[in-house]
């Protein structure tokens, strides 16, 4: 809320409106209003899609339509199939109950909050101290992915519910375990995690981005082998691992099932768009992250930032604001990375990359590998080598997916656990007054 406090109450949006003055017919009138160059031209997808569409839907319902057909592109082309404008997903609402310009600052809060509280939860159900699932949350909200995204509502909106279906799959895995444990078997029942679970998969098909939400499918899945691998290596039981594996499976279908309405219908627009076999194996990899790109990791700003018209001289103390380069040609923006500053968000901060240390280094349980192989496997797909064939050419879709630097969104969920697992070993630790080190159970 306060980061957000100027589109909450102090009456800004996050609208760049002043980005249209770049365009025509507006251009015609930017230097009557005193606008040389948009404040950061990444944003303008957020004006040009993002809220043209909410308008469509919105005049539709105001209309009693469904919005099922675009006809102001070319000849028309599907609207409500192509999904992307997250029409049907319930948060959306604040877009139909309220002015635009204003719900885009109340949606970003609140799907914010929804993502720190389910970070929170998936934490504290691994048994991370309260601190150390704050840690997790807070750099979970606060990661350069996540924060950079708020241009493309659709992306946090579906990355928002990883971290609950992480925790579904822990309660499940967790509920088998108790009861193998036990002194007297007790009946086992599914249903109650596979149902929430199911709802929230349903969920964030619905929010709007098929790509993140592949994605979240993916991580799910590699997390629930890893619990099931480990349970089963432990209690060398496959009849119940196999049980645990068809009930995530069961919660994968039924989540897609859920959300049916809205997948069926992509499904068929998918096969018949333009990305379909529009990209060779090369052209994709040439579109991961360069390898000096991992600077960025660690100092966000590095290649400088396209929001930034001006600099300090730290020789004459004075704000320079006519910006050239190297030619001596005027330029508009502080900005010379080869990856645009969205899609180059990477940034989770350098405190939670020091707990990741300590958690590598001290914790070293269960989950801090698991996250830690995540992060690796991550990383190795945001910088195009060639482990990222595997996904190129086995998993159906990924074809079509022009974008491997998107990976750096497991790898920030994985950097914000392990922070957290970080974190929670320092809040066990205790020193007494004689300078022994104690550990609080």
């Amino acid at each position: 809320m306060a980061f957000f406090s100027p589109v909450i109450i102090g009456g800004k949006t996050l609208l760049p409106l002043d980005n249209l003055f770049s365009f025509s017919p507006w251009q015609s009138f930017a230097a009557q209003f005193g606008v040389r160059v948009p404040h950061n031209e990444l944003l303008s997808d957020l004006i040009l899609e993002n809220y043209v569409w909410k308008g469509f839907i919105v005049e539709a319902l105001n209309g009693r339509q469904l919005p099922l057909w675009n006809p102001y592109i070319l000849a028309g082309q599907p609207f409500l199939a192509a999904g992307q404008h997250s029409a049907l997903y319930p948060l959306s609402l604040l877009f139909y109950v309220l002015p635009l310009a204003r719900a885009y600052g109340y949606y970003i809060v609140l799907q914010l909050l929804l993502a720190g509280l389910f970070m929170y939860f998936f934490a504290r159900t691994i048994r991370l101290e309260r601190f150390g699932a704050m840690v997790a949350a807070i750099a979970f909200i606060f990661s350069g992915f996540m924060v950079v995204s708020v241009v493309h509502p659709m992306i946090i909106s579906a990355a928002s519910w990883l971290p609950l279906l992480l925790a579904i799959v822990e309660r499940l895995v967790r509920t088998q375990e108790e009861q193998t444990g036990g002194a007297t078997p007790r009946p086992v029942s599914y249903i109650p995690w596979v149902g929430i679970g199911a709802v929230a998969m349903g969920l964030q098909f619905l929010a709007g981005h098929v790509e993140i939400a592949y994605y979240v499918i993916l991580v799910t899945a590699f997390y629930a082998a890893c619990r099931i691998g480990i349970y089963w290596w432990t209690t060398r039981s496959m009849v119940q691992a196999a049980k645990l594996a068809l009930a995530v499976g069961l919660l994968i279908a039924l989540g897609v099932g859920l959300a049916a309405v809205q997948v069926l219908p992509l499904l068929e627009v998918v096969t018949q768009n333009f990305r379909q076999e529009s990209a060779t194996y090369s052209q994709v990899i040439s579109w991961a992250y360069p390898w000096r790109r991992m600077i960025a990791f660690f100092v966000p700003d590095f290649f400088g930032n396209p929001s930034h018209h001006s600099y300090v001289d730290v020789f004459s103390r004075q704000v320079v604001t006519e910006l050239r380069n190297f030619r001596g040609e005027p330029i508009s923006t502080i900005f010379w990375g080869i990856k645009n500053y969205v899609e180059g968000g990477s940034y989770v901060g350098l405190l939670p990359l020091l707990l990741t240390l300590v958690a590598v280094w001290k914790a070293r349980n269960r989950y801090v590998w698991i996250f830690f192989s995540l992060a690796v496997v991550s990383l190795l797909f945001v910088f195009g080598t060639p482990l990222y064939a595997v996904l190129y050419y086995l998993l159906p879709g990924v074809k079509q997916l022009h974008s491997p630097f998107r990976w750096v969104f497991p790898y920030t969920v994985s950097v914000c656990v392990l922070g957290g697992s970080g974190a929670s070993w320092l809040a066990r630790r205790r020193v007494d007054s004689g300078g022994h080190s104690v550990q609080r159970m």
